[in-house]
Parts: C-alpha cells; structure tokens; sequence
C-alpha cells in the first residue's frame, strides 16, 4: 500500500509538475510571440455633388430672371426698325458646363402670327461675335446654338448676348399684311455638365 501510496503521491506530482509546465509553456509562448503592428487612417472622406447654375442679368447687374430680354420688347414697329436687347449670362456654379440658347415661339397670342414671325429676322452676338445672322425669328434658335462653340464654361465665366431683332424693309405693300400682327419669342438658357 505503502508503494501504491508513493506511487499515487508521484503520480499526482507528476501530473502537477506537468501540468504547472504546460502553463508555463503557454504562458511562454503566448509572451514570446510578439508581433509587430501599424495602422493608417483617412477618415472624413466627404463627397459633395456640384452645382451647375445661371445667371441672367442686364448690362447693369439686375437680374432679368423671368423677364424679356432688355429693351427688346417692341410695340408698334415700322419697316426696317430694330428693336435691340442684351443679356449677360454667366455660369455661378461650382462645376464647368457647356451652355445652349434655344428660342421656342410662343403661338398662344391671339395676335400672334406665323408668317410675321418668319418674315422678322434675329442676329445674335457672343462678346461682339456673331452667332446667328439674319435668321428668321421663328426657326433661328428653334434647335438651339450652342454657346461658345459648345466649349465647357468654368465656374464665374460670363459672357454677353446682344440680340437683334429687325422688321425688313421689303418691296412697297409687302408689310401692309403685318399691320398689327405679333411674334413672341421665350428664350431659355441650358447648362450640362
């Protein structure tokens, strides 16, 4: 019994005495296994869309937004009169874009007549170069002109249209049918970027 005893007292001292170096071991291992490590942040990544907006204003500054263009409104015109406007448009966006003028007649005047619309003509200038010369009114800007030569315009760009609008002095008694009739033109400005 006695040598059972020792036995079992080894035993269980041998398992310990393991079991403590197993510990040991892991504990060692756990220790020993260092490791290098780094990180690296870009946070605050923000993404923000671009505007692409119009200005429209005259020659001094005030917005012609909704308006007729400056002074080309004209009532009571005789053969061979002018009737003169000019816009300033300036791109106030944050973004280039390329820019479109497009002149769509508005038919809905119970004055207003095709033939007289196509007998006056337009010519439109980009900074004193001309861009439509002595078109008819009613298809001059029906499918658009692209502005700048369709070059993209930065952000602040700006730049000025004159637009003329001229009753032909044509052979005697052609006008006659034109008496009191009317032509209205709505111009709109594009952007695309």
């Amino acid at each position: 019994m006695k040598r059972m005893k020792v036995l079992f007292g080894n035993r269980r001292m041998m398992v310990l005495l393991t079991l403590a170096i197993l510990v040991l071991a892991a504990t060692a291992l756990v220790a020993s296994s260092a490791s290098f490590t780094a990180t690296s942040a870009n946070p605050g990544n923000v993404f923000t869309a671009g505007a692409l907006t119009i200005s429209n204003k005259d020659t001094g500054g005030l917005s012609r937004e909704g308006m007729t263009v400056l002074n080309l409104t004209a009532s009571g015109m005789k053969p061979s009169e002018t009737a003169v406007g000019t816009a300033v448009i300036k791109n106030t966006g944050s973004i280039a874009g390329t820019f479109k003028l497009t002149g769509v007649m508005d038919t809905s005047g119970g004055t207003y007549d095709a033939a007289f619309a196509h007998y006056l003509t337009l010519t439109v200038t980009e900074d004193a170069t001309a861009i439509v010369t002595n078109k008819p009114l009613d298809t001059a800007l029906a499918s658009g002109v692209n502005l700048m030569g369709g070059a993209p315009w930065l952000p602040a760009a700006q730049h000025t249209y004159v637009f003329t609008v001229t009753f032909p002095n044509g052979a005697a008694g052609v006008e006659n049918a034109y008496m009191g009739k009317s032509a209205t033109i709505g111009l709109t400005w594009s952007a695309v970027q």
